[in-house]
């Protein structure tokens, strides 16, 4: 399992109710029924010459595998579907060591933001939606969690004036699907 390593996760989950406007022929209103989970929220993370793969791909939705450049250099290319409806992802991550794992299991991300800003780390802010989330999961436990692995080259991307990517003021990039 890939690992991915982040600042902030910040997502949130709601329960949806409907309420029962029947009338039983008691003073109290039935109770509400259970609607649909509404998941939503942001992964940020700042910007890393490896382990981002996963989520950039889920956003532009077709990645092909890395080509070698040079010795150790990685090219990526990843290319925009034209029909992004059937891409989604698992987001599985542990509050808590060892107490429990939040598993949504059908995470789409809808939005990236790329913002940089000079003489800091450029960060990468997923903005996602997901159908439901389980904190049961019989997948994803903390057993499974603790076999997550991360890249090795964990250093962070860097823009600076000989690159041609020198930032004087906060400079932002959105992408939306």
């Amino acid at each position: 399992l890939r690992g991915i390593e982040v600042t902030s996760c910040e997502v949130v989950g709601n329960r949806a109710l409907i309420p029962d406007k029947q009338i039983t022929g008691r003073v109290t209103q039935r109770a509400a029924r259970k609607g649909n989970m509404v998941v939503g929220g942001s992964i940020k993370t700042d910007l890393r010459y490896e382990g981002l793969e996963p989520l950039i791909a889920n956003v532009f939705g077709t990645a092909g595998a890395p080509s070698t450049v040079d010795i150790s250099a990685k090219k990526h290319v990843f290319v925009l579907k034209d029909d992004p409806d059937g891409v989604f992802g698992t987001l599985a991550y542990e509050i808590i060591k060892d107490f429990g794992i939040v598993e949504i299991p059908s995470a789409k991300i809808r939005k990236l933001k790329l913002t940089a800003k000079s003489g800091a780390s450029p960060e990468l802010d997923f903005d996602l939606l997901g159908f439901d989330y389980n904190n049961t999961s019989v997948v994803n436990t903390t057993t499974t969690i603790d076999t997550v692995t991360l890249p090795a080259n964990r250093e962070y991307a860097v823009f600076n004036a000989l690159a041609g990517g020198e930032t004087t003021n906060e400079e932002a990039f959105l992408l939306q699907t």
